[in-house]
Protein backbone atom coordinates (compact mmCIF):
# COMPACT_ATOMS: atom_id res chain seq x y z
CA UNK A 1 0.00 0.00 0.00
CA UNK A 2 0.90 3.64 -0.16
CA UNK A 3 0.26 6.74 2.34
CA UNK A 4 1.10 10.61 2.20
CA UNK A 5 2.59 8.87 5.88
CA UNK A 6 4.08 6.03 5.63
CA UNK A 7 5.38 5.64 2.26
CA UNK A 8 5.57 2.82 0.52
CA UNK A 9 4.11 0.24 2.99
CA UNK A 10 4.96 -3.78 2.37
CA UNK A 11 4.02 -6.54 4.92
CA UNK A 12 4.18 -10.08 4.83
CA UNK A 13 3.97 -13.57 7.03
CA UNK A 14 5.44 -17.14 6.43
CA UNK A 15 3.87 -19.66 8.58
CA UNK A 16 4.55 -23.34 9.22
CA UNK A 17 2.15 -26.08 10.73
CA UNK A 18 4.51 -28.83 10.98
CA UNK A 19 8.20 -27.31 11.02
CA UNK A 20 10.47 -30.02 9.85
CA UNK A 21 7.78 -33.16 10.52
CA UNK A 22 8.37 -32.30 14.49
CA UNK A 23 4.48 -30.95 14.97
CA UNK A 24 5.66 -27.40 16.02
CA UNK A 25 4.34 -24.52 14.16
CA UNK A 26 6.98 -21.46 13.37
CA UNK A 27 5.34 -18.22 12.05
CA UNK A 28 7.17 -14.93 10.74
CA UNK A 29 5.84 -11.31 10.25
CA UNK A 30 7.50 -8.14 8.74
CA UNK A 31 5.73 -4.93 8.33
CA UNK A 32 7.79 -2.17 6.37
CA UNK A 33 7.25 1.39 5.91
CA UNK A 34 9.30 4.04 3.66
CA UNK A 35 8.29 6.78 4.96
CA UNK A 36 6.29 9.82 3.40
CA UNK A 37 6.03 12.36 6.17
CA UNK A 38 7.65 15.97 5.53
CA UNK A 39 10.78 16.66 7.37
CA UNK A 40 11.02 20.28 8.64
CA UNK A 41 13.82 21.79 10.73
CA UNK A 42 14.74 20.31 13.56
CA UNK A 43 12.49 17.52 13.29
CA UNK A 44 13.99 13.55 12.97
CA UNK A 45 14.70 12.76 9.17
CA UNK A 46 12.71 10.36 7.35
CA UNK A 47 9.29 10.49 9.27
CA UNK A 48 6.55 7.61 8.81
CA UNK A 49 9.39 5.35 8.43
CA UNK A 50 8.81 2.11 10.81
CA UNK A 51 10.10 -1.62 10.63
CA UNK A 52 7.75 -4.42 12.62
CA UNK A 53 9.05 -8.13 12.92
CA UNK A 54 7.52 -11.12 14.84
CA UNK A 55 8.98 -14.52 15.14
CA UNK A 56 6.30 -17.35 16.83
CA UNK A 57 7.64 -20.70 17.51
CA UNK A 58 4.70 -23.20 18.81
CA UNK A 59 4.94 -26.11 20.69
CA UNK A 60 1.81 -27.64 21.00
CA UNK A 61 2.62 -31.32 22.44
CA UNK A 62 6.09 -30.86 24.46
CA UNK A 63 7.24 -33.99 24.27
CA UNK A 64 3.84 -35.45 23.29
CA UNK A 65 1.93 -34.90 27.04
CA UNK A 66 -0.50 -32.48 27.79
CA UNK A 67 2.14 -29.28 28.26
CA UNK A 68 2.34 -27.01 25.52
CA UNK A 69 5.00 -23.96 24.99
CA UNK A 70 5.05 -20.87 22.40
CA UNK A 71 8.03 -18.38 22.39
CA UNK A 72 7.80 -14.84 20.67
CA UNK A 73 10.62 -12.51 19.72
CA UNK A 74 9.51 -9.28 18.27
CA UNK A 75 11.39 -5.82 17.29
CA UNK A 76 10.34 -2.28 15.89
CA UNK A 77 11.56 0.41 14.64
CA UNK A 78 9.98 3.84 14.22
CA UNK A 79 10.77 7.44 13.05
CA UNK A 80 7.44 10.37 14.34
CA UNK A 81 7.46 13.98 13.93
CA UNK A 82 8.32 14.34 17.56
CA UNK A 83 11.28 11.71 18.24
CA UNK A 84 12.47 7.94 16.82
CA UNK A 85 11.34 4.49 18.74
CA UNK A 86 13.55 1.67 19.11
CA UNK A 87 11.88 -1.11 20.93
CA UNK A 88 11.94 -5.01 20.93
CA UNK A 89 11.37 -7.86 23.19
CA UNK A 90 10.34 -11.32 23.97
CA UNK A 91 7.65 -13.49 25.58
CA UNK A 92 7.44 -17.14 27.01
CA UNK A 93 4.42 -19.01 27.47
CA UNK A 94 3.39 -22.24 29.13
CA UNK A 95 0.19 -24.04 28.81
CA UNK A 96 -1.41 -27.30 29.99
CA UNK A 97 -4.69 -29.18 28.24
CA UNK A 98 -7.18 -29.93 31.52
CA UNK A 99 -9.22 -32.56 29.64
CA UNK A 100 -9.91 -32.06 25.91
CA UNK A 101 -11.81 -29.10 25.73
CA UNK A 102 -9.83 -26.65 27.92
CA UNK A 103 -6.62 -25.22 28.18
CA UNK A 104 -5.47 -22.76 30.87
CA UNK A 105 -1.69 -20.84 29.80
CA UNK A 106 0.99 -18.45 31.94
CA UNK A 107 3.11 -16.61 29.75
CA UNK A 108 5.82 -13.58 30.72
CA UNK A 109 6.50 -11.04 28.23
CA UNK A 110 9.17 -8.22 28.88
CA UNK A 111 9.53 -5.13 26.21
CA UNK A 112 12.74 -2.13 26.06
CA UNK A 113 11.54 0.70 24.34
CA UNK A 114 14.03 3.55 23.66
CA UNK A 115 13.35 7.30 22.58
CA UNK A 116 15.53 9.36 20.84
CA UNK A 117 16.04 12.36 18.59
CA UNK A 118 13.47 14.63 19.80
CA UNK A 119 12.48 17.42 17.76
CA UNK A 120 12.01 19.81 20.60
CA UNK A 121 12.75 20.10 24.16
CA UNK A 122 9.35 20.18 24.89
CA UNK A 123 8.44 16.58 24.07
CA UNK A 124 11.65 15.73 25.87
CA UNK A 125 10.65 16.99 29.24
CA UNK A 126 8.30 14.64 29.46
CA UNK A 127 10.46 11.63 29.43
CA UNK A 128 12.89 13.24 31.54
CA UNK A 129 13.48 13.37 35.13
CA UNK A 130 14.09 16.69 36.93
CA UNK A 131 17.42 16.39 37.66
CA UNK A 132 17.71 16.59 33.63
CA UNK A 133 18.17 19.60 31.63
CA UNK A 134 16.90 19.25 28.22
CA UNK A 135 17.67 22.69 26.81
CA UNK A 136 20.33 24.90 28.77
CA UNK A 137 19.43 28.41 29.62
CA UNK A 138 19.96 30.80 26.72
CA UNK A 139 21.15 34.63 27.07
CA UNK A 140 22.24 37.42 24.98
CA UNK A 141 24.05 40.52 25.93
CA UNK A 142 22.37 43.67 24.68
CA UNK A 143 24.05 45.79 22.34
CA UNK A 144 24.34 49.05 24.11
CA UNK A 145 27.37 46.48 26.38
CA UNK A 146 28.79 45.84 23.28
CA UNK A 147 29.29 48.99 21.92
CA UNK A 148 30.79 50.33 25.12
CA UNK A 149 33.36 47.46 25.04
CA UNK A 150 34.11 48.21 21.45
CA UNK A 151 34.40 52.19 22.26
CA UNK A 152 36.85 51.15 25.15
CA UNK A 153 39.30 48.81 23.00
CA UNK A 154 38.11 45.74 24.94
CA UNK A 155 37.00 42.29 23.73
CA UNK A 156 33.39 42.25 22.53
CA UNK A 157 31.56 39.98 24.50
CA UNK A 158 29.95 36.75 23.01
CA UNK A 159 26.62 37.47 22.63
CA UNK A 160 25.06 34.19 23.68
CA UNK A 161 27.28 34.03 26.97
CA UNK A 162 25.54 33.77 30.19
CA UNK A 163 27.91 34.81 32.12
CA UNK A 164 28.63 37.85 30.34
CA UNK A 165 28.38 41.45 32.36
CA UNK A 166 24.87 42.38 31.57
CA UNK A 167 23.64 39.46 29.72
CA UNK A 168 19.96 38.85 29.77
CA UNK A 169 17.98 35.39 29.41
CA UNK A 170 16.06 35.06 26.73
CA UNK A 171 15.17 31.49 26.97
CA UNK A 172 14.81 29.95 30.68
CA UNK A 173 16.66 26.71 31.76
CA UNK A 174 14.05 23.27 30.77
CA UNK A 175 14.22 20.64 32.60
CA UNK A 176 12.61 17.10 32.90
CA UNK A 177 9.23 16.72 35.03
CA UNK A 178 9.65 13.15 36.69
CA UNK A 179 11.84 11.55 39.21
CA UNK A 180 13.21 9.20 36.98
CA UNK A 181 14.07 9.32 33.43
CA UNK A 182 11.71 7.19 31.05
CA UNK A 183 13.58 7.52 27.68
CA UNK A 184 13.47 3.95 28.07
CA UNK A 185 10.78 2.59 29.48
CA UNK A 186 10.41 -1.30 30.07
CA UNK A 187 7.32 -3.02 30.55
CA UNK A 188 7.45 -6.52 32.49
CA UNK A 189 4.08 -8.48 32.49
CA UNK A 190 2.45 -11.89 33.53
CA UNK A 191 -0.32 -13.30 32.02
CA UNK A 192 -3.04 -16.06 32.83
CA UNK A 193 -5.57 -17.68 30.09
CA UNK A 194 -8.09 -20.14 30.39
CA UNK A 195 -9.79 -21.25 27.40
CA UNK A 196 -12.62 -23.57 26.82
CA UNK A 197 -14.41 -25.25 23.62
CA UNK A 198 -16.71 -27.79 23.44
CA UNK A 199 -17.90 -26.96 19.75
CA UNK A 200 -18.49 -29.93 17.45
CA UNK A 201 -16.34 -29.31 14.56
CA UNK A 202 -12.91 -27.28 14.59
CA UNK A 203 -13.85 -25.73 11.11
CA UNK A 204 -17.50 -25.43 10.90
CA UNK A 205 -19.16 -25.53 14.23
CA UNK A 206 -22.85 -25.62 14.59
CA UNK A 207 -22.79 -26.50 18.00
CA UNK A 208 -21.12 -25.26 21.56
CA UNK A 209 -19.43 -22.48 22.54
CA UNK A 210 -16.10 -20.92 22.82
CA UNK A 211 -14.90 -19.30 25.47
CA UNK A 212 -11.79 -17.28 26.67
CA UNK A 213 -10.56 -15.04 29.52
CA UNK A 214 -7.14 -13.63 30.73
CA UNK A 215 -5.58 -11.42 32.72
CA UNK A 216 -2.64 -9.52 32.35
CA UNK A 217 -1.09 -7.57 35.26
CA UNK A 218 2.52 -5.32 35.01
CA UNK A 219 4.29 -5.41 37.34
CA UNK A 220 3.62 -6.25 40.60
CA UNK A 221 2.66 -5.29 43.91
CA UNK A 222 4.50 -3.54 46.79
CA UNK A 223 4.64 -0.93 49.48
CA UNK A 224 7.05 1.10 47.85
CA UNK A 225 7.21 3.36 45.09
CA UNK A 226 6.25 2.85 41.32
CA UNK A 227 9.36 1.40 40.64
CA UNK A 228 10.51 -0.80 43.40
CA UNK A 229 9.93 -3.54 41.65
CA UNK A 230 13.48 -4.52 39.68
CA UNK A 231 13.16 -8.36 39.92
CA UNK A 232 12.93 -9.60 36.46
CA UNK A 233 13.01 -5.67 34.68
CA UNK A 234 9.81 -3.13 34.46
CA UNK A 235 9.05 0.15 35.69
CA UNK A 236 5.22 0.38 33.97
CA UNK A 237 2.94 -1.17 36.25
CA UNK A 238 -1.17 -1.70 35.33
CA UNK A 239 -3.33 -4.45 35.16
CA UNK A 240 -5.97 -5.93 32.09
CA UNK A 241 -8.63 -8.11 32.42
Amino acid sequence: GYGSYGGLMLNGSVSERNLFGTGQSMSLYANIATGGGRSYPGMPKGAGRMFAGNLSLTNPRIFDSWYSSTINLYADYRISYQYIQQGGGFGVNIGRMLGNRTHVSLGYNLNVTKLIGFSSPLYNRYYSSVNEVVSPRQCSTPASVIINRLSGGKTPLQPESCSSPGAITTSPEIKGIWDRDYHTPITSSFTLDVSYDNTDDYYFPRNGVIFNSYATMSGLPSSGTLNSWNGLGGNVRNTKV
